[in-house]
This record gives C-alpha cells, sequence and structure tokens, in this order.
C-alpha cells in the first residue's frame, strides 16, 4: 500500500515572522509563495499562546477565537488557495510565530 503523506516541502524564500501582542498584527504571504496551500508554523519566541489567522489584506486574529499556537510548538496546517496574509495575536504576552510555506504534510 502506498502512503499518501508526502513529506513538507517548503519554498525556499517563503519564510517570514510575525511578532504578535494583544493587539492583531498581520503580515503578507510573500508572491513567491502564492497560491500556496500548506505552512509550517513555528512558535520561536515567547511564552504565550500565539493565535493566527490567514485570509485577505484586511484580516484580523481575534483572542479566544483563532487557531491557538502553543510555546514552542511546530505543525504544518493547510490554508485556502487565496489567502494573501496571515495575522497574530495574543491573549496575553508576547510571542513570535514564524510561516514557511510549502507543500506536503
Amino acid at each position: 500500500m502506498r502512503n499518501p503523506n508526502t513529506p513538507f516541502r517548503p519554498i525556499h524564500g517563503s519564510t517570514i515572522q510575525c511578532p504578535a501582542t494583544t493587539t492583531s498584527a498581520r503580515v503578507a504571504i510573500p508572491a513567491i509563495a502564492q497560491p500556496v496551500t500548506q505552512v509550517r508554523i513555528a512558535h520561536t519566541t515567547g511564552t504565550s499562546v500565539v493565535r493566527w489567522r490567514s485570509g485577505s489584506s484586511t484580516v484580523t486574529a481575534l483572542t479566544l477565537v483563532d487557531t491557538p499556537q502553543p510555546p514552542g510548538s511546530i505543525e504544518v496546517v493547510g490554508i485556502n488557495a487565496g489567502d494573501t496574509h496571515i495575522a497574530v495575536i495574543t491573549d496575553a504576552g508576547t510571542g513570535t510565530l514564524e510561516f514557511t510555506f510549502g507543500s506536503g504534510t
């Protein structure tokens, strides 16, 4: 039986960082990575959970609602191919998420 999962393959030059505070901040997905449907998210600094959401140029992250990324965690998730920006926020404190775009799981 063939394994349907393929390793995550980053798009070189597509990694961005977005510092998070209790006010929503957003960053553009690099043109080199669009359209993309997979992103590797690493919580690189801080001790607070950072929440994130992908969407258009007006996307805003919401506390207690959006996808949480615990401190020190790394995961690969899917996003919509038409998304152009990612927004981040913390419920309290600060943290930084690093996003690397690519394909695979």
